[in-house]
């Protein structure tokens, strides 16, 4: 997993957008941004989980779990923060440097929340990329920030305006179900919802369980869904069998670049 450093200003600070072979650039953020949900500590791919204490199947032990990655992202929470209050001129000349990299190697688009939420400094960041023709897609919890972001970016081309999901599992409210629902719609043109789902004990086979089969009930009564992963970490993942499955945590050969839903094209 490499790391590409954009210093804010004068600062000492750096926001850092992490790489790897699926999602391309990531901009990650520490757990301390997270509105999490009751199943959040139980379904959250970027929790360490020692097979001694979960048993093989629910283990994790993936590069976003390492120590070294949970201080960058903390340190980028840190950096967020602080970029709310930056001067315009710092603000624009790291948005544009981040953009050329991105532009150079990934197409102009980024990946939020690989881990971590939104918050205000996030929000700013999105609309001076998407000024620079850098379009940015992710999950969110949190029906505020989406209204924040709709706001911000009012004015921006559509091409290249910010695609989020809203981020839900079993345990999200309705109240906070009907919230993302109206912010998604209003910010993307539809209700545009994402189902994290545990369901069976993860492995390896490809296998859809019983408990992933009586799942999909539960999936099939949220109005909005666009796509549902299923629980998936080093020790092993849940197949669902469900058509709004991600094909990459399913495990099919399959990158996001190739894939494209969660940027709203398909």
């Amino acid at each position: 997993m490499s790391t590409h450093r954009f210093r804010i200003g004068q600062s000492g600070l750096c926001i850092c957008l992490s790489e790897n072979a699926k999602t391309g650039l990531s901009l990650n953020s520490g757990f301390d941004t997270c509105s999490p949900s009751k199943l959040c500590p139980s379904i959250c791919y970027c929790k360490r989980r020692p097979a001694a204490d979960v048993g093989p199947g629910m283990s994790n032990n993936s590069p976003i779990t390492w120590q070294t990655q949970q201080a960058m992202y903390s340190a980028n929470s840190l950096a967020l923060r602080a970029f709310v209050g930056t001067d315009e001129a710092s603000a624009h000349a790291l948005a544009e440097k981040m953009a050329d990299l991105l532009h150079r190697r990934h197409n102009g688009q980024l990946r939020i929340n690989g881990q971590g939420d939104l918050i205000a400094g996030t929000v700013r960041l999105i609309v001076l990329l998407a000024q620079n023709d850098v379009l940015c897609w992710g999950f969110t919890r949190k029906p505020g920030m989406l209204h924040l972001l709709r706001k911000a970016g009012r004015g921006l081309s559509h091409v290249r305006r910010p695609f989020f999901h809203g981020s839900v599992d079993a345990s999200t409210t309705k109240g906070v179900l009907d919230c993302l629902r109206g912010e998604t719609r209003r910010l993307n043109g539809q209700p545009t919802l994402a189902a994290a789902v545990l369901a069976g004990t993860p492995n390896h086979s490809g296998q859809v369980s019983l408990e992933a089969l009586a799942a999909r009930r539960w999936i099939d009564s949220i109005d909005g869904l666009r796509v549902v992963f299923g629980y998936h970490g080093s020790g092993g993942k849940t197949v669902l069998g469900h058509p709004l499955e991600c094909p990459a945590t399913r495990g099919d050969a399959v990158v996001c670049a190739d894939c494209r839903r969660c940027y709203g094209e398909s």
